[in-house]
C-alpha cells in the first residue's frame, strides 16, 4: 500500500460534525476517531466488491460506501486530499458514476461481451484514456466470469513498463462493468503489415521484435502468461526514427499459481500445441514465447504460420503443429532469424527458448542494411545499451473446445451502447438517430482493435 500523509475526514451531523482519520491496514480501509485510534469506527475491505462514490465538485466534496446492506454513509475532506486518495484505492477498490469523470467520444473495438471506447477525462480534456466496457447480462451472476474480471484487474494494476497499457480506474454502473486503461495510440500490427506493398525490412522486424520480447520478459517476470500474443494485439505507433509498441488486451491473461488449473484459451494460429492438446490443465509461460514465434513469422513472411480456409482448418493445422522452415533460406532470411525463429517455434515447451535468453540472441546484434523502402527506424536505448554491453560476447480432442474470440469490426447497434455517458462525437453532443445513420461511415476511420473475453 502506498504511503501518504494523514487525511482527515468528517461526517456533518446536525449537533456537531465527527472528525475521522483515514487509515490502511491489512488490506483495509478504516476511518478512526482520533480520540479512540485503536478502535476504528468503519471498515471497508480493499478488494474489488468493495465500491466507492465520489462527490469531486466546486460545491462539494466528499466520498461515500454503504456501511452496511441498509446504510450509505458521505465523508468529506478538502478536495486535494479527495484525489490522492482516489488516486490510491484505484488499484484496490471499484467506483461508481463513470459518467461524473470521462465522456465518450468514439467507439474503437467490439468483443463477445464487451465494447472499447475512447474516452476524454472531463477535470483536464485529457483523451490519453479508452475504457472497457463489459456488460453485466454477459456475466449472467457467474461467479466464475466475474473472477475472470478480478484476476484481469488484478494483473492490469500490476503493469508498469513501456510496452504495456497503463491501468487506471474500474468503475460499476447499472448494468455495465467500466475497466479505464491509457490509450494506445497506433494501428494493430496486423493492419500493419496487411497495408504494406513489400516485405518487411529486416532491421524494422528487430525492433518490432525487441519491444515484443521486452513487454513479455517483463510479464514473464511477474509469473503472468499473456495467453493471447497476436499481431491485433499487438499496437504501432510509428512516427519518424521512432516505434512505440504496446502488447494490448489481457482478457484471457493469468498469473501462474502451483496448483492453479488452466483451460485451453487463444487464437487459432497462435495458440501453443501444449495448450491445444491440453489434458491436464498445465502449461507454462513458453507458450507465449511459441506464439511470439507465430507473429515472428508473420513478420518474416507476411503470411500466417498456420493457414487454413475457415477457423477449424486452421486450429486443425495448429494442433498438427507441423512446421517447415527450410524453405526461409530460399528467400533469403537471415540465419539469426531463422535460428531464433526454430528455438521460439520448439513444439517442446522445454526446449523453446525463454524472452530473456532470446533477448540477447545474435539476431539481434545483427547489423542490417537498412531499405530505402522501408521507415528507417532506430533501436531504443535500452537496447542500444545492451548491444554495447554484449558487444563482446559469445554467444484427439475436437476443435471447439478450446476458447476463442474472433474479431467484429462492426459498431454495436445503437440500443447496446452503455449508457453510462451521453455519447459525444468531435466534442458535440449527437442522438442516436444521428449516431445510426453515421456509423457506417464513421466506423472506417478508426483503427479496432480484438477484445477478448476473460477466462479463468
Amino acid at each position: 500500500m502506498q504511503m501518504f500523509e494523514l487525511i482527515i475526514c468528517y461526517r456533518k451531523h446536525l449537533i456537531a460534525d465527527q472528525i475521522y482519520e483515514i487509515r490502511f491496514t491489512d488490506n483495509t480501509l478504516t476511518l478512526t476517531n482520533p480520540k479512540r485510534p485503536d478502535t476504528p469506527k468503519y471498515i471497508l475491505p480493499l478488494n474489488w466488491s468493495s465500491q466507492i462514490t465520489w462527490q469531486l465538485t466546486p460545491k462539494e466534496n466528499a466520498f461515500g460506501f454503504w456501511t452496511s446492506p441498509k446504510k450509505f454513509k458521505w465523508f468529506h475532506a478538502k478536495q486535494s486530499d479527495l484525489l490522492i486518495l482516489k488516486k490510491i484505492l484505484s488499484k484496490f477498490v471499484s467506483f461508481t458514476k463513470v459518467q461524473d469523470f470521462y465522456e465518450a467520444t468514439e467507439h474503437l473495438a467490439s468483443g463477445s461481451n464487451s465494447q472499447v471506447y475512447q474516452v476524454v477525462r472531463k477535470s483536464d480534456k485529457n483523451d490519453n484514456f479508452v475504457t472497457k466496457c463489459i456488460t453485466k447480462e454477459a456475466i449472467q451472476n457467474s461467479v466464475e466470469k466475474m473472477n475472470g474480471i478480478f484476476d484481469e484487474l488484478n494483473i492490469l494494476k500490476q503493469l508498469n513498463h513501456p510496452n504495456l497499457p497503463r491501468f487506471e480506474e474500474f468503475y460499476v454502473g447499472d448494468g455495465t462493468y467500466y475497466i479505464v486503461l491509457e490509450y494506445c495510440r497506433g494501428q494493430s500490427l496486423n493492419s500493419y503489415i496487411k497495408e504494406l506493398k513489400h516485405q518487411l525490412n529486416v532491421r524494422i522486424i528487430q525492433n518490432i521484435l525487441w519491444e515484443l520480447l521486452q513487454g513479455i520478459a517483463y510479464l514473464h517476470s511477474l509469473n503472468i502468461m499473456h495467453r493471447d500474443i497476436k499481431p491485433e494485439n499487438i499496437i504501432l505507433n510509428i512516427q519518424e526514427k521512432k516505434i512505440d509498441l504496446k502488447i494490448v488486451d489481457f482478457g484471457l491473461s493469468v498469473k501462474l499459481e502451483p496448483k492453479k488449473e488452466l483451460k485451453k484459451c487463444g487464437t487459432p494460429g497462435y495458440v501453443a500445441p501444449e495448450i491445444i492438446n491440453l489434458k491436464n490443465g498445465k502449461y507454462g509461460l513458453e507458450s507465449d514465447i511459441f506464439s511470439i514465434g507465430c507473429v515472428f513469422y508473420k513478420l518474416l513472411l507476411r503470411k500466417d504460420l498456420f493457414q487454413g480456409e475457415t477457423q477449424n482448418e486452421i486450429l486443425s493445422a495448429n494442433r498438427r503443429c507441423q512446421i517447415n522452415l527450410q524453405n526461409l533460406s530460399l528467400i533469403h532470411i537471415p540465419i539469426t532469424a531463422q535460428n531464433l525463429l526454430s528455438e521460439m517455434l520448439q513444439e517442446d515447451p522445454r526446449l523453446r527458448i525463454k524472452a530473456t535468453s532470446a533477448l540477447q540472441h545474435s539476431f539481434f546484434r545483427e547489423n542490417f542494411r537498412i531499405s530505402t523502402r522501408n521507415i528507417p527506424l532506430t533501436f531504443s536505448n535500452n537496447r542500444a545499451s545492451f548491444l554495447s554491453q554484449k558487444s563482446n560476447t559469445k554467444h484427439q480432442q475436437s476443435d471447439d473446445e478450446i476458447v476463442v474470440d474472433y474479431f467484429n469490426n462492426e459498431l454495436p447497434p445503437i440500443n447496446q451502447i452503455p449508457v453510462f455517458l451521453e455519447y459525444h462525437k468531435n466534442g458535440q453532443k449527437i442522438s442516436q438517430n444521428q449516431e445510426n445513420l453515421n456509423s457506417q461511415s464513421t466506423d472506417s476511420k478508426f483503427m479496432f482493435r480484438n477484445v477478448s473475453k476473460s477466462t479463468g
